[in-house]
């Protein structure tokens, strides 16, 4: 019986990314309900994301070295996601910390996960790099300025989601590539 090293589950970052190219699309086309619908989007958005990272980094864990960072990053995005799921009764205002806080969390997790996928000399390790850059600078922008953040959330939270999504399937396809090779 022959033992292969290979990665479980690429195909969870493309369904992810799929979701998030669709939600994207979505927010930045219907501004108004989708404000108004965003705690509950988002908290069964952050809460799905962090269980699929929860699967992706548990399941990997004897192939990835630093797997516990990604771990835990996905419990703290699950709890933030049922936290909105259970509160959707929130402020706008609280929306948007916990929003700014969530792209921050994945901003971080997706610097991090960079930095081992190019210890795995992964040629496109600094796309993920630069979703993560991207993602970071939104986030802050949302949390230090919430006049900017009224004005603009719909579309600040709709394009790095986008951006995520895209980088996610490929992140996938990536996988699958170094599955076969």
């Amino acid at each position: 019986m022959e033992l292969t090293n290979k990665i479980k589950h690429w195909w969870i970052p493309v369904l992810l990314g799929a979701l998030l190219v669709t939600g994207s699309f979505y927010i930045a086309s219907q501004p108004v309900a989708t404000f108004i619908t965003l705690t509950l989007f988002f908290g069964w958005l952050i809460a799905f994301n962090g269980v699929s990272n929860i699967v992706f980094a548990v399941r990997n864990r004897n192939f990835f070295n630093d797997w516990k960072l990604n771990l835990m990053f996905a419990i703290l995005e699950t709890v933030l996601g049922v936290v909105l799921i259970l509160q959707p009764h929130l402020s706008a205002e609280t929306l948007m910390f916990f929003t700014g806080f969530w792209l921050m969390f994945n901003a971080i997790s997706k610097i991090i996960f960079s930095w081992m996928l190019k210890k795995m000399t992964i040629k496109e390790w600094w796309l993920i790099l630069i979703s993560g850059v991207i993602m970071l600078i939104f986030s802050i922008l949302i949390i230090i300025n919430p006049v900017f953040a009224i004005a603009s959330i719909v579309y600040l939270v709709s394009i790095p989601m986008g951006i995520l999504g895209i980088i996610a399937i490929l992140f996938g396809f990536q996988i699958r590539k170094f599955n076969n090779n």
